[in-house]
């Protein structure tokens, strides 16, 4: 009965019939996982922060630009932000993570080191 089932489906015939159009969906599934596992995490409006307008790759292209000058990027950002936290989105792919967040004053730092875990 589960073959009469098939059978009566116009897309699973031409899906068994077709090596091609097999591993084209196959491959379609396997990146709508992709994206779906290592989409960057959704940072809060009130957090600033740099590479929330590009899709997906979020604040990677602003990362890798200035990746030379990594300390003065962060200075920068810091006193554009005026020393408020801030954070990137990024995409969890290996140490990545989802997002990078810059806690930069003291009270920030206590907190998130000792407040927390009392």
């Amino acid at each position: 009965q589960s073959s009469h089932l098939l059978n009566t489906m116009p897309l699973l015939d031409s899906i068994q019939e077709d090596p091609v159009l097999l591993a084209g969906s196959v491959i379609i599934g396997f990146l709508m996982m992709f994206l779906f596992f290592t989409w960057p995490d959704h940072l809060p409006s009130s957090l600033p922060g740099v590479g929330r307008n590009i899709p997906y790759l979020s604040g990677m292209p602003v990362i890798f630009a200035n990746i030379m000058r990594f300390p003065d990027f962060f200075t920068e950002k810091n006193l554009e932000y005026q020393g408020k936290t801030w954070g990137i989105p990024m995409p969890k792919i290996g140490m990545l993570g989802g997002s990078v967040i810059a806690v930069t004053t003291t009270e920030s730092v206590k907190h998130v080191l000792k407040d927390n875990f009392e």
